[in-house]
């Protein structure tokens, strides 16, 4: 479609595209840096205890441990056993997410012993660990613990939620 009257600019009064500098590249570190804030910043560090419990907290909350050390009420329970590695870590995702919405402080997921695994190890624990201190999930994360000591034995883990200030 030809459009009237119009002429083309000539060659002196057009840009050439060699002159045109281009922005300055960001190092990829910038931008990693950002998903990473974005998705609910780093993931955080777990500890694995002498009686082969877990324990993990974010930096600044490590009160939150102390208080999964005493008896602490779940308001909320969810169990995965039965599901694989990847459906019980979408389960403890939308499950610590939705609840931490909802301004729940403590919850529990209880994921089993590993007794039925082949080599006795419990796979949904270590898949349940993982969830909570990844991103998304671990921007609603104070701390979480399980511990022989507590009601689900090594086959619990409670999870002390953060405040996410919604209404």
């Amino acid at each position: 479609m030809a459009m009237s009257g119009v002429a083309p600019l000539p060659d002196r009064d057009r840009r050439r595209a060699s002159s045109v500098h281009p922005p300055p590249e960001r190092p990829a570190v910038h931008v990693s840096e950002r998903r990473i804030a974005a998705q609910g910043g780093k993931p955080l560090s777990v500890r694995t205890l002498p009686d082969g419990s877990l324990e993990c907290s974010r930096a600044g909350a490590e009160f939150a441990v102390q208080m999964l050390d005493g008896r602490p009420h779940a308001e909320d329970t969810l169990d995965v056993h039965g599901f694989d590695r990847t459906a019980a870590q979408l389960r403890v995702r939308e499950f610590v997410r939705t609840r931490g919405e909802n301004g729940r402080r403590v919850v529990s997921i209880v994921h089993g012993h590993g007794r039925h695994s082949p080599d006795g190890v419990s796979v949904l624990r270590d898949a349940v660990s993982d969830a909570l201190r990844s991103p998304p999930t671990s921007a609603f994360v104070n701390a979480f613990r399980s511990s022989p000591d507590l009601p689900g034995g090594l086959g619990a883990t409670y999870v002390a939620l953060r405040s996410t200030n919604k209404k």
